[in-house]
């Protein structure tokens, strides 16, 4: 791979990262507009429209999903050699995961990829922590880790509870 090719790959990274600020509203926004949609009745032309847009969505959906698993790969590759840092193969694995979640279809495969996130935020808790104790990284780099796992515990629980309440 050429540099020019790492150096793409890399800024592509950086901005879907940030994208990730971002996407929580984005996604509030797009379920507003969801719950206003379905307060209306389409007409068959109109429903139409929506499978095609729902189609459409699921492509872009799954183009995303792709590129991601090849940063992904790409940042695994070059964090073996030492051309990268773990936060940043960590942070295209999060955007990984959170493309998955947007993927799933049902609440059974939403829980296999939150539980990925958990076992992910428990290995850097658990490697931060190590730092921490080598006196390689600051004890607050234990905390902002520890924060981590724990918004990925709670989202986990939240996504079970909610599994629950479907079911009764």
């Amino acid at each position: 791979m050429s540099g020019s090719t790492k150096r793409t790959i890399i800024s592509l990274l950086g901005v879907l990262i940030s994208g990730l600020v971002l996407a929580p509203l984005i996604k509030d926004l797009g379920r507003r507009k969801v719950t206003l949609a379905a307060e209306t009745t389409p007409s068959s032309s109109v429903r139409g429209d929506q499978r095609t847009s729902q189609d459409e969505l699921h492509r872009l959906l799954l183009e995303r999903r792709q590129i991601l698993q090849m940063i992904v790969e790409s940042l695994e590759a070059e964090f073996k050699t030492g051309r990268v840092g773990d936060d940043q193969v960590r942070e295209a694995r999060v955007a990984l995961m959170s493309a998955e979640l947007d993927l799933c279809k049902t609440p059974a495969e939403r829980l296999v990829v939150r539980e990925k996130s958990v076992q992910l935020f428990k290995d850097h808790e658990d490697r931060v922590g190590r730092l921490v104790a080598a006196g390689q990284a600051p004890q607050i780099d234990a905390a902002k880790a520890k924060i981590q796992r724990l918004e990925a515990q709670i989202e986990l629980v939240r996504e079970k509870l909610a599994a629950q309440s479907r079911d009764r």
